[in-house]
């Protein structure tokens, strides 16, 4: 799939649902979740948390189609309590999509259709 067919198109959508936080606020959050879900992730899932992780704050992370971030997404997520099975195999499957092609929209994109699809 190219998820660059919905570049610009969910923008409306994003917003609706973002909250503001500070990088280490954000930090302090995502290192909380990365050890919550550790042992639900994969290889690839495990290296993709961690890469988006350190890249808080930074271009690789922010989808300047979308204006979001890729951390912002992941805080949704976490704030919804989204935890199922069904869940992290998805989320597994797209941080293995994301291994092969790491730009900020596939990041953001990817993601925020696991929040909609599982929120």
């Amino acid at each position: 799939m190219n998820i660059h067919l919905f570049d610009g198109q969910i923008i409306t959508e994003l917003n609706k649902y973002k909250k503001d936080f500070s990088n280490l606020d954000k930090l302090e959050i995502l290192t909380n979740l990365a050890h919550n879900w550790n042992k639900h992730l994969n290889i690839s899932g495990k290296k993709l948390l961690d890469i988006i992780i350190s890249d808080i704050g930074k271009p690789a992370n922010y989808d300047q189609t979308n204006h979001m971030s890729a951390e912002d997404v992941l805080i949704l997520i976490h704030f919804q309590k989204i935890d199922s099975p069904d869940f992290f195999q998805n989320l597994n499957e797209q941080f293995t999509d994301m291994v092969t092609g790491q730009c900020s929209q596939g990041r953001v994109i990817r993601l925020f259709q696991l929040y909609i699809s599982f929120k």
